[in-house]
């Protein structure tokens, strides 16, 4: 039973990059399958069985624990709240707020629960050895559909089961922070027998290369600079540590990823994508914004201006801009103005206090930070706060580990007053 739980876990998290690669391997195709019935049940299923582990764990500790329940009803409020706001102001709720709502509660709540459920079940060990055996799995789909033939004969980019060059961009960059997590972070005792070795050590970081390099051919933007993001701290992580052959190891890595790049650069449909994909770097600026993007923030700011104290009300930036904010940032500035941004900055502090606090009790939880990086840095981009799923894995963690805290302080003043 133990192990159906943590598989369920597992799936929950990663539930698309699996997908995906299930697909890549059989020949479907991601867009005709997610508008299927099949995965709607697949969807469903996930999402009973974390909530029946979730009242099962509830039962069995034979109370509620109040403060998780507190923040369930809190996100609840929060869609009724949005809702309720737009219907009176509109009449009418836009499409794209729907859609949002839809994968909130069919997503983003389970995987909120599950990263609850690891903390409160103290699942991270066993979490991590699974997802190991997935970031191969996945890592080597994207390494198939980056030899594909079509993506140098015709320059299609959808080899990856058919899906767009931002969910292959994004995925790849989850898939490089995890290889380089197994590679070089976690303590090699924590892992399966067989993937503990120093073979599979060099397979992670020669999977890590390969789908970097499917992120420069991707033309993904925002999956760079998850990759960026991923690179500098596993350096950081490489450099502070006294490992001689790690740190002659990274000079070589890199030599080898330039040379393989600049040979690759005279094909010129990977020339054209590598360029889209470092476009975010301006000749005037460090950072340049496409023209469209551009159109979107140059209107959302001249609104935010409009109200920059209370905004323009909860879940109305779909109503008024009629598209995606491409930055959670904004959105928030843009509904709830300068207040609700004090909040959400607030909030965050205090999540990343917490996280803090769990990793000193057990360094296994950074594999949290590694899988969330890529969704938050997907939240500068272009996913909204309700859509993004993984995200809620490290909000869940956070809740999980303020709920443990102060139930062990509750056990210990009440082992003081007897």
């Amino acid at each position: 039973m133990k192990k159906a739980e943590n598989i369920i876990l597992v799936m929950t998290i990663f539930a698309n990059s699996l997908l995906l690669s299930t697909l890549t391997f059989t020949g479907g195709n991601y867009n005709v399958f997610t508008q299927s019935n099949h995965w709607t049940i697949i969807k469903f299923i996930l999402f009973l069985a974390v909530i029946v582990l979730f009242i099962k764990e509830i039962l069995n500790t034979k109370t509620i624990p109040k403060k998780i329940i507190i923040v369930l009803y809190s996100m609840l409020l929060l869609i009724i709240l949005i809702v309720a706001n737009v219907v009176l102001i509109y009449s009418s709720i836009h499409p794209l707020l729907i859609q949002d709502i839809l994968i909130f509660g069919s997503r983003s709540i389970p995987v909120f629960i599950v990263g609850l459920l690891v903390v409160k079940k103290d699942k991270i060990d066993i979490i991590n050895k699974h997802t190991q055996v997935i970031t191969l799995y996945v890592s080597f789909a994207l390494v198939l559909s980056f030899f594909a033939d079509e993506f140098f004969i015709t320059g299609n980019t959808t080899a990856f089961a058919g899906a767009n060059y931002q969910l292959n961009s994004y995925v790849s960059a989850m898939m490089i922070g995890l290889n380089y997590y197994y590679a070089f972070v976690i303590d090699k005792q924590q892992l399966y027998r067989y993937l503990r070795t120093n073979l599979m050590q060099g397979v992670h970081i020669v999977l890590s290369i390969l789908v970097l390099l499917n992120i420069f051919l991707t033309g993904g933007r925002g999956g760079v600079v998850a990759s960026i993001i991923y690179t500098l701290i596993i350096l950081i992580y490489i450099l502070r540590n006294k490992n001689l052959f790690n740190k002659l190891f990274i000079v070589f890595i890199i030599g080898l990823l330039y040379t393989i790049t600049v040979s690759l650069l005279y094909d010129p449909q990977f020339y054209d994508r590598f360029n889209r994909a470092f476009s975010f770097i301006g000749q005037d600026s460090f950072i340049d914004i496409e023209a469209a993007n551009r159109t979107i923030f140059s209107r959302s700011i001249s609104y935010i201006f409009e109200s920059p104290i209370f905004g323009n009300g909860l879940g109305t930036y779909y109503n008024i801009m009629g598209t995606f904010p491409h930055n959670l940032f904004l959105q928030v500035l843009f509904e709830g103005g300068i207040i609700l941004l004090i909040v959400l900055l607030l909030l965050f502090a205090f999540m990343i206090i917490y996280f803090l606090k769990l990793i000193k009790l057990n360094k296994n939880y950074l594999l949290i930070l590694y899988i969330t990086i890529t969704h938050f840095t997907l939240l500068m981009f272009s996913s909204t706060y309700l859509r993004d799923d993984i995200s809620w894995l490290f909000y869940g963690v956070v809740c999980g580990m303020f709920y443990k805290t102060h139930k062990k302080i509750q056990l210990q003043k009440n082992n003081l007053l007897h």
